[in-house]
């Protein structure tokens, strides 16, 4: 064999590693663009699974808030109706107390009694003790 033989097929022996780098090159880049790419569109399916999921629960949650408010609305309301019934129980109390006293208050014992204690007042022919100290 001649040197030049030797040379070319030294050349061509290189050039085939050197293509067969570069086809490991590619393959691995084009791997490694398709694990990218497989992990991208499985990021995406799920962020768009997490985004639906909390769209859902969002669609949920949010008339379960709102009857539950209202239950808790009626609670208070009904609570309120109950001491307002009871405040107007007592003022109803009140007021047939004070209509008995006005009631009284026109008659003439009431009148008499008044003028005793308050007035010290007598009838005529009573004799009055006082008590000196």
């Amino acid at each position: 064999m001649s040197k030049n033989n030797i040379i070319n097929f030294n050349n061509i022996q290189d050039q085939k590693s050197k293509k067969i780098e570069s086809e490991k090159i590619l393959k691995f880049d084009t791997d490694t663009e398709n694990k990218d790419s497989t992990e991208s569109k499985k990021s995406k399916v799920n962020f768009k699974n997490i985004c639906f999921i909390v769209i859902i629960m969002i669609i949920l949650i949010y008339p379960l808030a709102y009857i539950g408010n209202q239950f808790v609305t009626l609670a208070q309301f009904e609570s309120d109706i109950k001491n307002l019934e009871a405040e107007l129980e007592s003022t109803k109390n009140k007021s047939k107390n004070i209509q008995a006293e006005i009631n009284g208050a026109s008659s003439n014992e009431f009148i008499e009694k008044m003028a005793r204690e308050k007035l010290k007042m007598v009838k005529k022919g009573e004799i009055v003790y006082v008590k000196i100290e």
